[in-house]
Parts: C-alpha cells; structure tokens; sequence
C-alpha cells in the first residue's frame, strides 16, 4: 500500500479502493464519490465524480461510492474474463476486493435483509451486495483511512498525503 503500508495487492489481481467525502458540495450538500483500480502495481481504472442524490449519512455517502466502484468492478471482471485464455478461465475467479474505510458501510454490505438506516436507499444501489453475499463476485474489506488511495479522488489532503497516494496510483514510477 502507500508508503510502506499493509494493503495485500496481488500481481494479476485487480483491487480497488472506493471512497465518498460526506456533502461536500456547498451548493447542493451531494457528496463526492471516488473509486480506483489497481493492477499489476498501477491504476487501470478511476472515477471522481458527485453523486445524483444527496445522501443523509457518511455511511450512505460511502455506501453507494461503493456501489458505483463495484458495478465499475464487475465491468473490469467481464474484461478480464473475455482476455483469459482457456486454461485461466476454468479456475474460479475470486472476488475482486474493493477497500473502504467505514466500519458500518462494510456492515451494511455483508449483512442480507433491511437495516432500519437503509430502507430509504434506492433498491438498485442495495441490489450490489448480492455480488458480495450471494455471487461472491465481490468482497470489502477495511482500509485504514491513512491508506485510502481513493482519498486522492474525494478530498482536500496534505500536498505530502495528496503525493504519496497519486504515486502508488502511478505505479510509483512518478520520482519522489
């Protein structure tokens, strides 16, 4: 991960990492989404975007960040997949990892049914834990909020913190 941090990215695997700054947006209080994929050591794939609604909590902000990451995920899998040769595609395909940093968001993706705090989040934004539950297509799992790359794609960081997470996006090739 960044700067000597533990983030497990194996070559030949695509990772990600999705992330929301919470209303960000003074005019309209939308929040701010950001999402990127790693392979091989760099960014494949990366959004910055605000999202279409605004959100009443971080958790649903982070929420459906990362269900734009995971439909973004799937895609990339699709693509992975049509580039196999037969040999790879016979293996099972494990589920690509998607890194976020809020404790509830992932409990709210692992866990099936209705929590009181997400009945108002549209069904298609919900439909993505699915990939994770049930298709095992996708997993989540907690990154330390020093270790976000995705921040870079969010917020306002420290110049050092801003460069530190644009270099391992680039693969580190970018000189310190």
């Amino acid at each position: 991960g960044p700067q000597g941090l533990k983030v497990p990215i194996k070559l030949g695997t695509i990772t990600g990492f999705a992330d929301a700054s919470f209303a960000e947006d003074v005019a309209t209080r939308r929040s701010h989404t950001g999402f990127v994929f790693i392979l091989n050591g760099a960014a494949i794939s990366w959004c910055s975007r605000c999202q279409d609604r605004v959100a009443n909590s971080t958790t649903e902000a982070e929420f459906r960040a990362y269900n734009s990451a995971g439909r973004d995920a799937l895609f990339l899998r699709k693509l992975d997949y049509d580039y196999m040769n037969h040999a790879q595609r016979s293996k099972a395909q494990a589920p690509t990892m998607i890194w976020d940093d809020n404790q509830t968001t992932i409990k709210w993706l692992k866990t099936h049914g209705h929590h009181a705090k997400t009945k108002h989040i549209d069904t298609a934004v919900l439909s993505i834990r699915e990939h994770i539950i049930e298709l095992k297509a996708l997993d989540v799992d907690y990154v330390d909020t020093v270790a976000q790359v995705a921040d870079v794609l969010t917020k306002s960081l420290t110049p050092a913190h801003h460069w530190n997470l644009s270099r391992f996006m680039l693969g580190k090739q970018v000189p310190s």
